[in-house]
């Protein structure tokens, strides 16, 4: 069953940066950087006078990406800092932005960076790193931090062995990837799933693997820059492409008689014009506890209204099968989300989508905070708004949203 879960509400808000964080001693963490393109996107750790790691997922136009160095905090100016460009980024070249494997960059910065002591690089390790390594993990504050300052947080995490890794992240854990946890045992498993994932988008310093990569992608992806780019998905102007066997087809065209055997004739070579009212396609048991189901309904259905054609119902299963690609999966949720249907997701389309996802179990200023926070992440142009290529770059960070977002039948 489709039910869109706290994994995309996650991807979208970013808010938990650093699970039990608390401020960094000032010039503590001399190689944390922020990359950013109007605003901060994600965190890097310098490790040359002219050479930022970081995660692939934070990819931008090297055009529009800057690399501020010496900050303890994000917003202020502060006389420390130092304001470089990028030229060029080099993304490893089996970077998967579905599954994150391979998430790892390079950025070129245009001038050497002034070395000094609260601007230096770290070198990567020559060797993995073992199971129970104490790590520093840093990130700027606010969002998920238990600090309510923008200052940059702290906290120390341990490497936890593959086993813990792989049942943290079942199917999604990889052999390039590493993963850490809170020292306290008594933490729970919230928090812990937090500090995880925390290492994708903040730096942290002791990381397995890391060496033998870098070394893979500065001599071997040398001169491969990167640049984002813009396209409209061929189904945005045309019905979505059919993905069902003869077989399934005949399979849900009788999965759509049997909710009304009185209005569906057998015989559809002459093309019967028969809509099933929305309240019927609402009722079914894929869709029936569904707090998105009237909106769906909606999308997929030629009059706009909820009510559909048996080419409209096999459209929503074919998009919404485990076969659709992620592309085609995120178009059609970008239209659900904009309710408005204004072909952007705006702060009250977001309102009625946390809403819904949390059952209006939040109060109203705290669905408030969530929507800023996803605006604030999310909205590369600034326009405090999500368009379509902003939704699908938000997508990628939401590992879950494949296995989520589909109805079995």
């Amino acid at each position: 069953m489709f039910w869109p879960d706290w994994s995309l509400l996650l991807a979208l808000t970013a808010a938990v940066k650093l699970a039990g964080g608390t401020e960094c001693q000032r010039q503590s963490v001399p190689w944390q950087v922020t990359l950013r393109s109007e605003r901060h996107v994600c965190s890097g750790a310098l490790i040359s006078a002219e050479w930022v790691l970081a995660a692939a997922q934070c990819s931008r136009s090297p055009e529009h990406m800057e690399v501020w160095l010496g900050k303890h905090v994000p917003q202020t100016p502060e006389e420390t800092q130092q304001v470089i460009a990028a030229t060029k980024e080099i993304p490893h070249e089996e970077f998967n932005s579905h599954t994150l494997d391979f998430d790892i960059m390079l950025l070129k910065l245009s001038h050497p960076v002034s070395l000094d002591e609260f601007v230096q690089p770290i070198s990567p390790s020559g060797q993995c790193v073992p199971t129970g390594t104490l790590c520093l993990a840093a990130e700027w504050g606010g969002g998920g931090s238990s600090s309510n300052t923008e200052d940059l947080q702290c906290t120390n995490l341990s490497t936890a062995s593959d086993a813990t890794c792989n049942n943290a992240f079942p199917g999604r854990f990889t052999e390039r990837m590493t993963c850490a946890e809170p020292l306290a045992s008594s933490q729970d498993s919230c928090k812990i799933h937090g500090a995880m994932k925390a290492d994708t988008r903040s730096s942290l310093v002791s990381v397995r693997r890391v060496a033998g990569t870098f070394h893979n992608l500065r001599t071997s992806l040398q001169g491969k820059s990167h640049g984002r780019r813009t396209r409209t998905p061929p189904w945005a102007t045309s019905r979505p492409p059919s993905l069902w066997s003869s077989w399934m087809r005949i399979r849900l065209f009788y999965r759509y008689r049997d909710l009304a055997p009185q209005l569906v004739p057998l015989d559809y070579t002459k093309k019967p014009n028969v809509k099933l009212p929305y309240e019927l396609i609402g009722s079914m048991p894929e869709l029936k506890d569904n707090p998105f189901r009237q909106r769906i309904a909606e999308v997929f259905s030629e009059d706009g209204e909820g009510n559909m054609t048996l080419d409209d119902f096999l459209d929503m299963f074919s998009v919404m099968s485990e076969m659709a690609p992620r592309d085609l999966k995120a178009y059609y949720a970008f239209k659900i989300y904009d309710f408005n249907n204004d072909d952007y997701i705006c702060k009250s389309d977001l309102e009625k989508t946390v809403n819904k996802l949390t059952r209006k179990e939040l109060t109203p200023e705290e669905v408030c905070l969530v929507c800023n926070k996803v605006i604030d992440e999310a909205d590369m142009d600034n326009d405090g708004k999500l368009s379509l290529q902003d939704f699908q770059h938000m997508i990628v960070r939401a590992p879950d949203f494949l296995s989520t977002f589909h109805i079995r039948i």
